[in-house]
């Protein structure tokens, strides 16, 4: 049959895996009770063209046509009367060609439901598509395009296939990062069967070499300058309220962006692929700083937006690295200090596990990368220029009280000992049911706090009964 021809992929994944969710539904929608048109409607790099051949291969009834761009309407009726046969008609591509050639494809599938022929419409923009139109006339219907993410078992799938070695928490943390999209999935597991590496830190390697390329193909893919600078602005200044027009129009065009309860967000691997191409001023990122608060009621927050844990452990463990002296701590050393009696396997185990659920409560949080905060690599640590600690500002205040009174100021001393004051409003981790590891800690600042009540207690008039304080450490 002419038209039943197969395009050029484009940012679809080189190495196809049978995806039978799409495929089931795609077939259900072709059957006769249904609306007669049904759109598929989904970014570039979904998987909507290897969804759709692999629907025309396991039906004999179907015709496949990719319309070009430069289509004119006498072309689009030609190529359409060519597959008049065919009981189902899979039209790829449908949104690209111009508003006159779009306008005749219209007129060409309303002939053909009304000899009864059914069609699979294949595209990134409904608005061009005109999907709305046609549901509102009662002959068309979108099809769920959450179904086109992979699964968890659809990677493993991919990275067995490509032979690169994974686990579930590998799976699980690239499915979270990716958002499931087609393209930056099989981009990452090919590019680490290429480099010979495991799924693990794979995904941090790809954005680093090579996510810029992703948003460039992105913005490449479509015609609108005016509309992509509008996309790249809006991932930028997620979540701003006012940037959910904007997403709201975006996305009936066929930008990444995904559909919550809460409301729209871009691709989450776009937000950390822009965040690394803003400016390195962090002065100009309003609340983007993570804010940890142990003294009295536990608080962890990025802007006004609390980090949500979902184990006491998960908590736990960012709370021991951010009292550590340089707010970083070997994995050995966490796997000693929070798996004791483990084996080397469990509590291998139970760390990947504890990290890929704290990195992701720290990303939900800050809308974007949260090695922004967090780096996992044989050390984890803090960024401090990214992260505030009471804590560490109390015990930094201690130390240059204790520097002044030793210098002889003690003006200057009795300051910072009163900032300390005002810092601690209550015991370390006082609201928290505290894991052994942490009761040294505790401890530690409230011998600390004695401390500076001690000298605070001194009067002002007799300097020299400032005396330096015995340092904690």
């Amino acid at each position: 049959m002419p038209g039943n021809r197969v395009p050029q992929l484009r940012h679809e994944p080189s190495l196809e895996i049978h995806r039978p969710r799409v495929l089931n539904t795609l077939e259900a929608a072709a059957r006769a009770g249904m609306a007669a048109v049904q759109v598929l409607c989904a970014p570039h790099g979904s998987g909507k063209t290897t969804a759709l051949r692999q629907l025309l291969a396991q039906r004999s009834d179907a015709a496949y046509i990719a319309l070009p761009a430069a289509a004119s309407p006498e072309q689009i009726r030609s190529s359409l009367a060519e597959i008049s046969g065919a009981r189902l008609a899979i039209i790829d591509q449908a949104d690209v060609a111009s508003a006159e050639s779009r306008e005749a494809l219209c007129e060409s599938i309303e002939a053909g439901c009304s000899a009864g022929m059914r069609y699979i419409l294949g595209g990134s923009s409904r608005t061009a598509m005109r999907a709305q139109a046609l549901a509102a006339r009662g002959m068309g219907a979108l099809v769920d395009a959450s179904l086109l993410p992979f699964t968890s078992a659809e990677i493993a799938e991919l990275a067995t296939a490509q032979r690169v070695p994974f686990d579930e928490i590998d799976v699980e943390q690239l499915k979270y990062d990716t958002d499931g999209w087609a393209a930056a999935v099989s981009w990452v597991v090919r590019d680490a069967a290429r480099d010979g590496r495991g799924l693990r830190g794979a995904f941090e390697q790809w954005r680093q070499l090579n996510g810029h390329l992703l948003l460039e193909l992105l913005v490449l893919s479509h015609d609108d300058a005016a509309a992509s600078e509008a996309f790249v602005a809006a991932m930028r200044s997620f979540p701003d309220p006012a940037t959910q027009r904007d997403l709201e129009r975006l996305d009936a065009v066929g930008y990444p962006i995904v559909r919550m309860r809460s409301g729209l967000r871009p691709y989450r691997v776009l937000m950390q692929i822009a965040g690394n191409m803003r400016s390195t001023d962090r002065a100009e990122i309003h609340g983007g700083r993570l804010v940890l608060k142990l003294f009295g009621r536990f608080s962890c927050q990025v802007g006004s937006r609390p980090v949500t844990f979902d184990r006491r452990r998960d908590q736990n463990l960012l709370t021991y690295i951010a009292l550590t002296p340089d707010a970083s701590v070997t994995r050995a050393d966490l796997l000693s200090t929070f798996w004791p009696n483990a084996s080397p396997a469990v509590a291998s185990q139970g760390l990947r596990t504890t990290l890929c659920r704290l990195r992701r409560a720290v990303s939900d949080a800050a809308g974007c990368d949260a090695a922004r905060y967090v780096s996992v690599d044989n050390s984890i640590a803090l960024d401090l220029d990214w992260v505030s600690i009471d804590a560490r500002s109390f015990r930094a205040q201690v130390e240059l009280a204790e520097t002044a009174s030793e210098g002889g100021n003690w003006s200057a001393a009795r300051d910072h000992y009163l900032q300390a004051e005002r810092l601690h409003i209550g015991m370390l981790l006082g609201s928290e049911a505290l894991e052994p590891q942490l009761v040294p800690r505790a401890v530690e600042f409230e011998d600390l706090f004695k401390v500076v009540v001690a000298q605070l207690g001194k009067p002002l008039k007799r300097n020299a009964e400032l005396a330096p304080s015995p340092r904690s450490e």
